[in-house]
């Protein structure tokens, strides 16, 4: 089940970086990863822009100083 793959790799990360993960939170997360997606569907992005500014762009919205690129190496990590 990659979903719940994905939700456990996801509460992971954001403990391992000491960020509580709230329904606001993982809502915009969500809507962020999807849209990216999207764009890459419509060939508009590459896969590598929506691993890369994924996390980037929910923490800069958030006003967090986190290393969005960091922080998807240990999501992948947690994926595997």
């Amino acid at each position: 089940d990659f979903k719940k793959t994905q939700d456990n790799a996801l509460h992971k990360a954001f403990e391992k970086h000491g960020i509580e993960l709230t329904e606001e939170i993982y809502s915009r997360y969500n809507e962020i990863n999807h849209g990216l997606w999207e764009q890459y569907e419509r060939g508009e992005i590459d896969r590598d822009t929506v691993l890369y500014t994924r996390f980037g762009t929910l923490f800069s919205e958030l006003g967090m100083d986190v290393d969005g690129v960091a922080f998807e190496h240990d999501y992948q990590g947690f994926l595997a």
